[in-house]
């Protein structure tokens, strides 16, 4: 369950959040993350998040993933 204050915050990607992570990236138009990593080895029918995109913006995904 999503805490109520974090259902009220207004993430944003952070370019820092690419130092030391070059297979991170964020699509302006979309407003969504990718891990190209991810995208590389997925399948044809991969539903990952960071395959397609996530609009999560928060740093603790990325290093939980």
């Amino acid at each position: 369950m999503i805490k109520k204050y974090a259902q009220s915050r207004n993430c944003k990607f952070q370019p820092s959040w690419q130092t030391n992570r070059p297979w991170l990236g964020f699509d302006d138009v979309n407003g969504v993350m990718t891990f190209s990593v991810c995208q590389q080895f997925s399948r044809d029918n991969d539903e990952n998040a960071f395959v397609k995109g996530t609009k999560y913006l928060r740093i603790d995904g990325i290093k939980a993933h």
